[in-house]
């Protein structure tokens, strides 16, 4: 019909949209999904007391919710802000993981901390 239009949307809530063509409706929520997440680094090395930024990428950049959790897997040989700064406690090797809060996505960076001379 002349003057209707194919795509209309809805304000306070998630747009929809409808096609003369097929009668289909389909939602489109205005949300951009994370697919991935890097690190500055896969390994690093730090002497006891040092510590050291690891900085999270997290794709696509346009994702909604870019927010990340850190983690340690040995708190008592390397331990992680929820920055990503970490921090070298005692000798040993310890893993930090990075996790995305939308999708669980996650990369390792594996920590040594050699022995104080």
């Amino acid at each position: 019909m002349p003057g209707r239009p194919d795509h209309w949307s809805l304000r306070n809530g998630p747009r929809r949209s409808a096609s003369r063509s097929c009668g289909c409706i389909g939602f489109h929520s205005g949300l951009t999904s994370v697919t991935g997440v890097t690190l500055s680094q896969a390994t690093m090395t730090l002497q006891i007391g040092n510590s050291k930024s690891l900085t999270a990428t997290v794709a696509p950049a346009e994702a909604t919710n870019t927010s990340v959790t850190w983690k340690s897997s040995n708190d008592a040989v390397a331990t992680v802000s929820s920055a990503g700064v970490v921090t070298a406690v005692a000798q040993g090797t310890a893993g930090i993981t990075c996790t995305t809060v939308d999708g669980s996505f996650s990369k390792n960076c594996a920590v040594t901390v050699p022995a104080a001379s």
